[in-house]
This record gives structure tokens, C-alpha cells and sequence, in this order.
């Protein structure tokens, strides 16, 4: 493995983009399911496990049902408490980077694997720096 960082400032630019794209991709899933309402928990509860099962690249899809009663037509009496007619559910969402997923990511942005059968211990050992700046310089294809 050898670190290049020119190839790291390259990676870290597109982790960058990688990581507001895949925002933007979840937040109008995630607003449509939030103002969804649905009649019983089970539904709510399918719904919230089609949106966690949506494979983010870089973010975590945390979701939460809620329950929300919905009273009796008409003013309450003030000798009785409010009559619950039915139960809502809505689904509470919140988008979370997933630092460990990134810190991955950033540190393998930078790196690439040279393959080479040049030795690197005894009299035709070199370094991995020196066989990197070789390769690169390169003009033509390889034939094999």
C-alpha cells in the first residue's frame, strides 16, 4: 500500500460530494415518510422498516414511530377529560452520518496497492516510494 497525496486530495474532494449526495438522496424519503400518517402501528411500522432498509452509503437512517391521539369532534366538557376516538402513527426521522463508515472512507482515500514481484529485502530491494515513482513515470503500455 502506498499512500499518494495528490490521489488523497483527489478522494477527499469526491468523499465530499459522495457524502452531500447521499444526504440529499435520503432527505425527501425521509420528509415523505414523516408526513405520511397512518391508521395503525403496524403500517407505521413497515414503513419505518422500508426506510432503514434503504442502503445509504455514508449516513444512518434513525426512525421513530409516534403516536398521536386524535380526539372527539367537538369542545370537550370541562367536568370530563378529552375522549381519544382514535390513534394516529407518524414516523419521526433523523438522518445521522455514520462516522465510522467515513473515517474508513477518508482513510483509504489516499491509498492505492501496487502489485510488483520486486523484492523488498536483499541486494535488489526497493522501496515502495521509489518503485511508485517508476511506475508512474511510464510513457507506454504495458505488454503483459
Amino acid at each position: 500500500m502506498v499512500h499518494s497525496s495528490a490521489q488523497d486530495k483527489r478522494q477527499q474532494q469526491r468523499l465530499a460530494r459522495d457524502l452531500q449526495t447521499s444526504q440529499s438522496l435520503l432527505q425527501p424519503a425521509a420528509r415523505t415518510a414523516a408526513q405520511q400518517v397512518y391508521g395503525c402501528r403496524a403500517d407505521a411500522a413497515a414503513a419505518a422498516a422500508t426506510l432503514r432498509a434503504v442502503p445509504p452509503a455514508s449516513h444512518r437512517v434513525d426512525v421513530t414511530v409516534e403516536e398521536r391521539p386524535m380526539d372527539g369532534r367537538g369542545r370537550p366538557s370541562s367536568h370530563k377529560p378529552r375522549t381519544i376516538k382514535t390513534m394516529h402513527y407518524r414516523l419521526k426521522t433523523t438522518i445521522k452520518p455514520d462516522a465510522e463508515r467515513i473515517r474508513r472512507r477518508a482513510d483509504e482515500a489516499g491509498c492505492c496497492v501496487l502489485l510488483t514481484n520486486v523484492p523488498t529485502a536483499g541486494d535488489l530491494a526497493h522501496r515502495a516510494r521509489d518503485i511508485l515513482t517508476v511506475d508512474k513515470a511510464q510513457h507506454g503500455t504495458e505488454q503483459n
